[in-house]
């Protein structure tokens, strides 16, 4: 546990406390009248009670989705569908950091546990579910998936910007928010 170093381990010894569990199990009365209040929190800390707010001090760099199958399938449709499900779920969670993905990472696992991982970088930064869908789409194709059976399949979005942050779209290419059917909205 955080906080015991090698003289408050010594305490705990004293009284036949060697490991997390031990200290789980002894009264904390006797914790505390050995190591003072800073056996009251090891006492806390030891039964899995921690009040304190967990502080997140790294940036998200990634945000993925993946499943086990209940059985190894050759059905790409199975496939699909699951790509499906992960676009949306990833990007709703895109929109609820205020995120956007320059990479979509496409991992297979076989029947035999071997595992294959393909990538792309798009030019500009998407955050919506088809640009997820099709490129992961894209990338199942550069798999083995439908001629050798898959146990698992994920999806991960990664090269992750704010969404308020200002970039340059292609000049030359329909940026991603466009409605394809409709020319006006380019």
């Amino acid at each position: 546990l955080w906080g015991v170093g090698p003289v408050t381990e010594a305490r705990l010894a004293a009284i036949g406390v060697r490991t997390i569990g031990d200290l789980s199990r002894v009264h904390e009365d006797l914790i505390v009248s050995r190591l003072g209040s800073t056996g009251a929190m090891l006492a806390r800390l030891a039964r899995g009670q921690d009040d304190r707010p967990v502080l997140s001090s790294r940036p998200t760099r990634s945000i993925s989705c993946e499943r086990t199958l209940p059985e190894d399938t050759r059905d790409i449709q199975v496939l699909d569908h699951l790509i499906d499900r992960f676009a949306r779920d990833l990007s709703a969670a895109l929109h609820d950091e205020a995120l956007m993905a320059r990479t979509v990472v496409l991992k297979i696992r076989y029947s035999d546990f071997s595992d294959v991982t393909r990538s792309h970088t798009l030019r500009d930064p998407f955050d919506e579910v088809r640009v997820i869908a099709e490129e992961a789409r894209r990338l199942l194709g550069r798999t083995g998936a439908g001629r050798r059976k898959t146990r698992l399949i994920g999806v991960t979005v990664s090269g992750l910007v704010g969404s308020d942050q200002p970039f340059q779209r292609s000049l030359f290419q329909p940026a991603h928010r466009a409605n394809p059917t409709n020319p006006l909205e380019s």
